[in-house]
């Protein structure tokens, strides 16, 4: 997945370009006001997968993971179709299994790779040419 793929990966900040999925698939729900509902996995995602610049905390986007943690656990969205004010943001699950090397190649298991892979229906890529630090891992 290159880099620009990965940033906007935040829970309620996945822009989604097709609403209707498959049968096998969870049904995406626009419940207006920028907000997506995942009726399978039970979470709401912002429709802006770019909330980081739209919201001017990022000027490009791509936060690495202190980031990402920061801006979900500060983040403050205003919903004007329930006029709420939703801060109870953070980042999606992900799979921490040695034997999947950290990917959840079936999205069963955690809610970034059942979007990935179940809901957006994107295949798996894998890039081992990075000998980088985590630490620098953008999201």
């Amino acid at each position: 997945m290159s880099k620009s793929s990965r940033t906007g990966f935040i829970v309620k900040s996945l822009a989604l370009s097709l609403i209707g999925v498959g049968v096998s698939q969870a049904a995406l729900i626009d419940r207006g006001g920028g907000l997506i509902f995942d009726d399978v996995k039970n979470i709401t995602w912002l429709r802006d997968a770019n909330y980081a610049v739209t919201s001017g905390y990022s000027a490009n986007g791509r936060l690495n993971w202190a980031d990402a943690l920061a801006f979900a656990q500060n983040l403050e969205y205003r919903d004007d179709v329930r006029g709420v004010t939703w801060s109870d943001w953070r980042l999606p699950t992900a799979v921490n299994d040695p034997s999947s090397a950290g990917y959840d190649l079936t999205g069963s298991t955690s809610e970034l790779g059942y979007m990935y892979y179940v809901n957006l229906g994107l295949a798996p890529i894998y890039l081992g040419s990075n000998k980088g630090p985590v630490k620098n891992a953008w999201f």
